[in-house]
């Protein structure tokens, strides 16, 4: 373990899990490039396509 987030990422194990949602916001908030990742995820989780401003997606 080298940071707080990469215990919490152990900690939580699984995305899924019902103590995702109140995981988020300490990631979002401090660590903004997981944050990212994160709402990425659950932004397509359900298939629900996010358009992709910049073109690069082919």
């Amino acid at each position: 373990m080298v940071t707080t987030f990469a215990l919490a990422c152990e900690l939580q194990a699984d995305w899924k899990r019902p103590t995702a949602n109140a995981m988020l916001m300490p990631f979002t908030q401090n660590l903004s490039e997981y944050g990212f990742v994160l709402q990425n995820f659950w932004n397509n989780a359900n298939g629900h396509a996010v358009p992709d401003p910049f073109g690069l997606v082919k």
